[in-house]
């Protein structure tokens, strides 16, 4: 006996019922006044995504002139760069427990403090520890941006 062969848009066709128009359309409609209810909000988030964007860009030129500055091999500045992602991956996992605990706000508030921070002290630094508290500091405060800029925008 020959398998019959369906397509998979006949398949979910049949396994799940068609929607109406009025059902598909609510979610967007719902999402478009929520979203005009608070237009301050709204700007707010986006504030927050051009900050971290303005983060990792400012950050990015600065690397070779650390490199220099510090006189770094290769293999150290791969293991100063590691500290960034340490600082930003410890930071992630409890960023949602800060904003549930202190509020969105307070702990955007500080995060955007360290981000800032932490830019102008390895603008500056020619150190390895310093360096490493730095970018740690970035990692932390990026990680922290990254993570309620998200929570915030859902």
């Amino acid at each position: 006996m020959p398998a019959r062969s369906m397509s998979l848009r006949s398949l979910s066709a049949r396994s799940v019922p068609a929607r109406s128009k009025i059902t598909r359309a609510a979610p967007a409609a719902l999402r478009a006044i929520a979203r005009a209810a608070r237009p301050a909000e709204t700007r707010a988030t986006r504030l927050l995504f051009v900050i971290v964007g303005f983060g990792v860009a400012a950050w990015a030129p600065l690397v070779p002139l650390v490199k220099a500055r510090a006189s770094l091999d290769d293999g150290t500045l791969g293991l100063l760069l590691l500290c960034l992602g340490i600082g930003s991956l410890a930071t992630m996992p409890v960023a949602g427990a800060l904003a549930g605990r202190f509020g969105t706000r307070p702990v955007l508030a500080v995060a955007v403090f360290v981000t800032g921070t932490a830019l102008m002290v390895l603008s500056r630094a020619a150190g390895l520890p310093v360096l490493a508290a730095a970018l740690t500091g970035l990692g932390i405060g990026l990680g922290l941006l990254d993570c309620l800029m998200n929570l915030q925008a859902v």
